[in-house]
C-alpha cells in the first residue's frame, strides 16, 4: 500500500462523567448570585452622582497657586565677590507676583501658557489670577513674535517697497501684585528692550 492508500488512524477520545445538579444546589447558587446583585446593586445607589468640571463652575474671586513642573538642576556656584549680589538677584526673581494672562482671540492657542526657566515649567491658565514666580514673568515679558508687512510708498514705483516691523508680545498679560517697590521699573525696562 502506498502512503495515501493508507487508513487514517481513529483516535479515541475519553468520555467525561456528566453530573447532575439537584433542585436544592440549584436554589443554593441563585441566592447566592441573587444575595451577591443585591450588594452590588446597593453600592452604586450609595455612590455620589457625578459632577462635571469645567470653567463656568471655576470660582474667578481668588487666585490660584500653581506649582513649577520640572528639575532646575544643580546649584551654580558663585565668588565670594558677587556672592551677595547674586542672592539679591536670586530672592528678586523668586518673588511671587499676582497676574493674569489675557484669553486669547487665536483660536489655535492653547487655554494654558506654559513659559519655561532653566528647565522648570510653570503652567499658568488664561484669564485667572495666577500666583507666578517674577522668573516666570520675566519669561511672559520676553516671548515676542514679529510680523512684517509689505508696503510701497511711492505708486509710481512699485518695485521699491518697505517691510514695516510689527513686534507684540505673544501673551499679553496684566501686573496685578508686585511685592517689589522697584517692580513696575523692572517690567517697564524689559518690555522697553529693543528686540
Amino acid at each position: 500500500m502506498s502512503r495515501k492508500e493508507e487508513e487514517p488512524k481513529k483516535i479515541e477520545v475519553p468520555q467525561e462523567e456528566t453530573g447532575y445538579v439537584t433542585k436544592s444546589d440549584f436554589r443554593e447558587f441563585m441566592e447566592s448570585i441573587g444575595a451577591q446583585l443585591k450588594s452590588v446593586v446597593s453600592s452604586v445607589e450609595k455612590q455620589e452622582k457625578s459632577i462635571e468640571a469645567n470653567s463656568e463652575r471655576f470660582h474667578r474671586g481668588y487666585p490660584i497657586e500653581m506649582d513649577e513642573i520640572g528639575d532646575p538642576g544643580p546649584i551654580e556656584k558663585v565668588s565670594e565677590n558677587d556672592f551677595m549680589k547674586a542672592a539679591e538677584m536670586e530672592a528678586f526673581m523668586n518673588q511671587k507676583l499676582l497676574i493674569q494672562v489675557s484669553k486669547s482671540t487665536n483660536k489655535e492657542d492653547l487655554d494654558v501658557v506654559v513659559p519655561s526657566v532653566n528647565g522648570v515649567n510653570q503652567p499658568i491658565i488664561r484669564g485667572i489670577d495666577v500666583w507666578v514666580k517674577r522668573k516666570f514673568v520675566e519669561a511672559l515679558a520676553r516671548c515676542t513674535h514679529t510680523r512684517y508687512e509689505q508696503r510701497v510708498p511711492d505708486t509710481a514705483k512699485p518695485d521699491r517697497f518697505v517691510m514695516d516691523r510689527n513686534t507684540s508680545l505673544k501673551d499679553p498679560f496684566i501686573v496685578k501684585k508686585d511685592p517689589h517697590k522697584f517692580g513696575i521699573q523692572w517690567l517697564d525696562a524689559i518690555l522697553r528692550e529693543e528686540m
